[in-house]
């Protein structure tokens, strides 16, 4: 089904005129009111039956209707301050007040007031107007989206022409079942005067030949630019609540549907997750042997540097009694012998024999590292018939192992 399209549409005493982009071209067509019989909603549903065969079928149309005048009516109205929906509804309550001649039931729009205290532009349109075109809407896919009064469109449109107008202001026209002299005072649309059909104008939109004025130019100048007029919103209370429930439940449907893809993204992130975990449970298993080995040397090779930091440490704090064995044997008198040496942490148990165990003693007492030097049994004499005698002797020497390795270098 092609996608959906804004329709601008014109519509006003005998004219119906369409606008819009279909088929990648942009295309017009108008016919009048009066080629049909019966009563104007008659005839707006025969007109509109066959827009839609030239328009052909679609997902949504939504409408951009220009009301054109006399159907549409804009004014300047002094009120006080108060706020655009406080001066439409009062504009509202006093409609036939504002504008003589049009029958209720009316709905009413304001322009936004650049500055408190200037007059409200007011625009009026017969609801009896637009239920007639909602009626004849030929497909239930077509809505009124909008409703604007043509005058709205045709100030846009002369600013645009005319560039002098921003500036200075000035006067521009428009022609339909009567001329509408659009009045700008310093680029504000400020006022709409109604003159007869036909009455001229320098500054005439949709002008035919010669400057002549254009009724059926001027409407299709409305439908190209209603989607885009401002400042009017030419709809009955029922249909804005209507669409407002229906903006809101589209909202809620779009929140639902967020909320369904949250819950569904966050089950597939879920999904997701617990399949990855399971590769890798899987990886894991698959090189849990090697990493059981890998611990297991890791854990002998730290055994093993333990032992190793253990031997380290006891060989730099061990005792060097090679070093006092060196000293003792340095020192001891020619005459003496060393028999027997016990250690035992810095100090030593020596045993030996000499001709005067005295010698022994001081010569001991005097050697580097040895801090004292005792003697731990009696001294023993031995004489051996034809030979000198042997004095046995047994001390204890406490060592200085430091001093001991300085003094045997």
């Amino acid at each position: 089904m092609p996608r959906p399209i804004v329709l601008g549409l014109a519509v006003g005493g005998d004219v119906l005129v369409a606008h819009w982009r279909g088929g990648g071209k942009v295309r017009d067509w108008s016919r009048r009111l009066s080629d049909w019989d019966g009563p104007r909603g008659e005839q707006l549903r025969g007109a509109l039956g066959e827009l839609r065969a030239i328009v052909g079928v679609h997902e949504r149309v939504d409408l951009a209707v220009a009301v054109l005048p006399p159907d549409a009516r804009v004014r300047a109205v002094t009120l006080p301050p108060m706020t655009a929906d406080d001066a439409r509804s009062a504009i509202a309550r006093a409609g036939t007040k504002h504008f003589v001649g049009m029958a209720e039931p009316l709905v009413c729009a304001v322009a936004k007031r650049r500055t408190t205290g200037e007059p409200v532009m007011a625009a009026a349109v017969s609801q009896t107007l637009l239920d007639d075109l909602a009626a004849a809407l030929p497909d239930p896919a077509w809505r009124i989206a909008r409703a604007v009064p043509a005058q709205a469109v045709w100030a846009d449109e002369a600013r645009q022409r005319w560039p002098e107008l921003r500036a200075s202001g000035g006067e521009a026209a428009a022609s339909g079942a009567e001329v509408s002299v659009l009045v700008f005072e310093n680029d504000k649309f400020a006022l709409v005067r109604r003159r007869p059909a036909g009455t001229t104008h320098p500054r005439m939109l949709g002008a035919g030949a010669a400057g002549a004025p254009d009724a059926a130019g001027a409407a299709l100048i409305a439908a190209r630019g209603a989607r885009r007029a401002g400042g009017f919103e030419l709809l009955p209370d029922e249909w804005r609540a209507a669409y407002a429930r229906a903006a809101r439940r589209l909202a809620t449907t779009f929140a639902a549907a967020a909320a369904a893809c949250v819950v569904a993204s966050a089950g597939v992130y879920r999904w997701g997750l617990a399949r990855e975990l399971g590769a890798i449970d899987h990886e894991r298993a698959a090189i849990r042997p090697m990493v059981d080995r890998a611990m297991a040397h890791r854990d002998s090779l730290a055994s093993l540097s333990g032992t190793a930091q253990a031997i380290d440490a006891l060989e730099r704090g061990a005792p060097r009694w090679s070093a006092v064995v060196g000293q003792i044997a340095r020192v001891l008198p020619a005459q003496a012998s060393l028999t027997a040496m016990r250690a035992d942490g810095d100090s030593a148990s020596l045993e030996g024999q000499a001709k005067d165990a005295s010698e022994v003693f001081a010569a001991l007492r005097a050697a580097p590292g040895i801090t004292s030097v005792r003697a731990t049994a009696p001294i023993r004499e031995d004489a051996v018939p034809g030979q000198p005698p042997v004095e046995h002797w047994v001390l204890t020497a406490q060592v200085a192992h430091a001093a001991t390795t300085r003094g045997t270098r």
